[in-house]
């Protein structure tokens, strides 16, 4: 069996698996596999010269739907490049699939050009790897296949990344020719049904309680909120929903929007007993509450993941989210008090909020959050950068339909090419909300804006450097704050847009946001502010949210 025939056989029987995108970076080592995805029938093919960029295309693609895609890359450094897509899909849960080109064991270890041990540069980071020899007449389609099959079957199950290492020998080109098309080897996941005695000791706990606690964190994808939304229904408990649990899209009186703000405020009722569904949240503020709380906390996830940050020990069960909250049978309780505490605090939080808004102000990102929450139609996806967009949305934008982010790992890298995957993907209209920094670190991924064909609107919000650190003690460093921390720059994206045939507008005011929204294809809104602005809206709204809750406006809050 030669090249040819062998990466058929490879990229086909991922295309049984129902992996048909393949995101291929160009190199002379994975000629084999870059010609068999581009003349195969169904498989779809994306390109793009930088790997990097690349590896967050295709763990965008994964991102909104429950398919993962192939990445194709050379030998030596191209394989390094992938490393941080790699890191921040085996934190953030994401099936990404590394098919990385290498020379034969002959060729190692010896000096020759671009090669490299690449068995162990992901490390830890993978769920499952091989390193397959090269094509040999003794080596049947078969062990092929089979290998595939059970690496596609790790990445689903597993939910994370897999690497099958391919060497080959040259001639690295081979004419077309026909081959059979295989057929799907099924691997069938666990049900992940709770068991008898889970169930016994949840009720249990829940039927001790006297302040029951429902925290929502992120959710894999393809994991419906509603039967937890619906949990909290029938206990009577508020809800703490992460911005990216998806729960935003089905509104229910539970959910307390603005349980950041009454943290942080100290005047916040402590739970006794917390059941914890999903991954984390993006409150730092609410693990050690719950941890000064002392409550006992049930953590239920399909992954098993040690979510503990400050080592309470939860009580951990694995299991689908819908099963269990399906087999619990206890009620509401009597004493709907603690809800209406909690309710009763949203309520006044969000019209402290919403008046910090009517009093004038300059324009300042929270202001793009809120009115994003009123033109978003309720199918888009909204992807937001790490550091403060993904923090201001939360506070500020109600968004109804599903949000993004890549916060595995929470870096600013691959940002704009993970929300041109997601795009793709979904075919959906996306919004993407991005720093300067972020979109300067991925400059080069507005390449991939050229194949979009859906509405995509790519927000940069340039205040000249990183406005997060606007928001920590460094900021009172005087000398060097500017320089080492916030980066500041006096640069604009209006010319990168040219650059790659982008259509680019810039604004300055809010309202003129409702004009240029939604894009008809993908487009550049660039939007400037000042950090310093920004930072002093952040902490007034925090020290009026703080005042309205010591003032018990309240018979409710007066109880605290």
């Amino acid at each position: 069996m030669d090249n040819g025939a062998w990466s058929f056989h490879l990229i086909d029987q991922m295309i049984c698996q129902g992996v048909t995108r393949f995101c291929i970076a160009p190199g002379s080592r994975s000629t084999p596999l870059a010609l068999a995805a581009a003349r195969h029938p169904k498989a779809e093919i994306f390109v793009h010269p930088d790997e990097r960029g690349l590896g967050f295309f295709a763990l965008g693609c994964a991102l909104g739907t429950t398919q993962c895609a192939a990445l194709i890359a050379t030998s030596g450094t191209a394989v390094g490049n992938l490393l941080p897509s790699v890191m921040e899909a085996k934190h953030s849960s994401i099936p990404l699939l590394l098919l990385t080109a290498d020379r034969p064991s002959e060729l190692r270890d010896c000096g020759a050009n671009q090669t490299t041990d690449q068995i162990k540069i992901f490390q830890n980071f993978l769920v499952w790897q091989t390193d397959l020899p090269p094509p040999d007449a003794s080596l049947s389609e078969e062990f092929v296949r089979s290998q595939v099959a059970f690496a596609v079957s790790r990445a689903k199950i597993e939910s994370g990344p897999v690497q099958i290492n391919c060497q080959f020998r040259e001639p690295l080109y081979t004419a077309p020719a026909s081959y059979r098309q295989g057929s799907l080897q099924p691997y069938f996941p666990s049900s992940l049904q709770p068991t008898e005695e889970q169930i016994a000791y949840a009720e249990a706990k829940i039927r001790r309680a006297q302040k029951g606690l429902i925290l929502l964190g992120r959710l894999p994808a393809g994991l419906d909120p509603r039967p937890i939304l619906a949990l909290g229904k029938r206990l009577g408990w508020p809800i703490f929903a992460d911005i990216l649990s998806r729960a935003g899209s089905y509104p229910t009186p539970e959910q307390i929007r603005q349980f950041d703000y009454a943290i942080r405020s100290n005047k916040a009722p402590a739970p006794d007993c917390v059941l914890y569904f999903g991954g984390s949240f993006v409150s730092k503020y609410l693990p050690p509450w719950i941890q000064k709380a002392k409550a006992e906390v049930l953590h239920i996830d399909t992954l098993g993941e040690r979510i503990d940050t400050q080592h309470v020990r939860p009580a951990r069960i694995l299991a689908h989210p819908a099963l269990f909250c399906e087999a619990l049978q206890t009620k509401k309780t009597t004493d709907l008090s603690y809800l209406e505490r909690w309710q009763e605090i949203d309520r006044v939080l969000q019209e402290t909020i919403e008046a910090c808004f009517s009093e004038p102000h300059p324009f300042v990102e929270p202001d793009l959050m809120r009115k994003l929450a009123s033109l978003l139609p309720k199918e888009a996806n909204l992807f937001l950068a790490n550091s403060m967009p993904i923090r201001d949305a939360g506070y500020f934008c109600a968004s109804k339909g599903p949000v993004f982010c890549n916060r595995g790992l929470s870096g600013i890298d691959g940002q704009i090419a993970t929300a041109a995957g997601l795009s793709l993907s979904t075919q959906k209209p996306t919004v993407a909300v991005l720093g300067d920094q972020s979109s300067l670190h991925d400059l080069n991924s507005i390449l991939l804006l050229r194949n979009i064909n859906t509405p995509f609107l790519l927000i940069i919000s340039n205040n000249f450097g990183s406005g997060i650190f606007s928001h920590v003690a460094i900021a009172q460093e005087d000398s060097h704050f500017e320089k080492l921390f916030a980066a500041s720059h006096d640069l604009q994206f209006e010319e990168a847009a040219k650059m790659f045939s982008i259509p680019y507008s810039s604004l300055s005011q809010i309202d003129q946001l409702e004009t240029l929204f939604p894009a008809s294809s993908a487009r550049i809104l660039e939007i400037f502010t000042s950090r310093k602005e920004n930072a002093c809206f952040q902490k007034r709204v925090l020290e009026k949210c703080c005042l309205a809750l010591s003032e018990k406006r309240s018979t409710c809050l007066a109880e605290f």
